[in-house]
């Protein structure tokens, strides 16, 4: 177990917004990752509520990152940790560990981040709102084990993440036939009898036959 600074690990980089006088900068081509993005999905960032173009990336490339990356709010509620895999940028509230060294692993460094919330914040400013600059993200210092150890811990929890993820979505999907059946049945009061067919199909039956004309 040795113990590495964030800013040996990787290239450290603060987002930055393009200019938003400038409309070809946004689009759809790149992800534009903000905290609220990271707080969504953290294990794998895929998509995020804004987007820039190549044109909004190339302005602000210094600030984009690449590739295996660990993003982390450093402005407001910092310590809020997400990880993505291609070519994107932030805005300034984030800084990441972009480029990082093939001697880490970039999972494990998230999972290892994701269990320092509160020593992060504890090594911000004490100001109005809370910062974590760049200078002191990257003397953060992290207990590393070799890379065999990151890479199969980084796989077990990866896998958790998987199953947690799935089940979410299960339990989405269920809650969703839930409030359709609700709604047929004690809404529109659809629902069906012991033959399972819906109770409408008799009601429409009737009123056909005129035997509601009283």
């Amino acid at each position: 177990m040795g113990i590495v600074k964030l800013g040996d690990v990787g290239k450290i980089v603060t987002g930055k917004t393009p200019s938003t006088k400038n409309a070809e900068y946004f689009g759809s081509d790149f992800m534009f990752i903000t905290p609220d993005d990271i707080a969504n999905n953290p294990s794998s960032i895929t998509a995020s509520k804004r987007y820039i173009s190549e044109a909004g990336l190339n302005a602000i490339k210094a600030n984009s990152i690449d590739g295996e990356s660990v993003v982390v709010g450093c402005v407001g509620d910092i310590g809020t940790v997400g990880y993505v895999n291609e070519k994107c940028a932030t805005n300034q509230q984030i800084n990441s560990v972009t480029k990082i060294r093939p001697e880490f692993s970039a999972k494990f460094i998230y999972y290892r981040l994701m269990l320092l919330k509160d020593y992060l914040r504890s090594q911000a400013g004490q100001t109005v709102l809370p910062i974590l600059p760049k200078s002191t993200f990257a003397r953060i210092e992290i207990k590393i084990p070799p890379l065999p150890a990151q890479q199969s811990t980084a796989r077990v929890l990866s896998a958790l993440d998987d199953k947690i993820t799935l089940n979410n979505k299960i339990n989405a999907e269920l809650e969703k036939m839930a409030r359709l059946i609700y709604d047929y049945w004690f809404v529109q009061f659809n629902f069906p009898d012991k033959n399972n067919r819906p109770l409408l199909h008799y009601v429409f039956g009737w009123l056909r036959l005129g035997v509601w004309c009283g």
